[in-house]
């Protein structure tokens, strides 16, 4: 992680802007083989205001595409040097039977990071398990049902709770089956 995204971070910090590392760094923060191309931050839906002008200098879009299964109430990719940053505020997903709307709060907050002093927060692999499973990312669902199997889950808890919103049947068979497998 190059010095100005950690600078940004700490930005972050310093505002109290409530957010959490997922996607594919989160996994490699957790120690799966995974090669991250870019960062996935969620924001805290009050806290977005807090930092818009934090993210126009790098910003190169910000867009809801009205086709796109992707109905995130905020959505931003930036640009700092070689890394590209996407900023969600209300991640929402539109499937064949509604439209999943991802919890995202205090409690979606499990671990951290620290370089070089500054603290990221990252989020658990069993809310990001969800956000996968909705997305159709089989790749990552099954590095973290990997992890599972070895390591066992620590936030079993969080998973729950994403299940309690609206999924499609499909994804909710997948869970299933997926805890199943882990208990047996």
């Amino acid at each position: 992680m190059n010095k100005q995204i950690k600078e940004w971070f700490s930005i972050l910090n310093q505002r109290q802007i409530r957010y959490g590392m997922g996607g594919s760094w989160m996994l490699k923060e957790y120690g799966l083989p995974t090669e991250p191309k870019d960062i996935d931050l969620f924001i805290h839906s009050d806290d977005i205001n807090k930092c818009l002008d934090l993210i126009e200098p790098y910003q190169i879009h910000q867009v809801n595409v009205p086709d796109s299964p992707f109905k995130t109430t905020f959505f931003a990719t930036l640009q700092i040097e070689s890394m590209s940053i996407d900023i969600m505020g209300g991640f929402a997903y539109l499937h064949d039977q509604g439209l999943y709307k991802a919890i995202f709060d205090d409690h979606s907050i499990v671990s951290e990071v620290i370089v070089d002093d500054v603290h990221i927060p990252l989020m658990s692999l069993e809310e990001w398990y969800v956000l996968y499973i909705v997305m159709g990312r089989q790749k990552q669902c099954e590095l973290i049902e990997n992890h599972w199997k070895h390591h066992g889950m620590d936030h079993s808890h969080l998973l729950q709770r994403q299940w309690s919103c609206n999924l499609d049947d499909e994804s909710r068979i997948k869970i299933e089956q997926t805890i199943k497998g882990l208990i047996d």
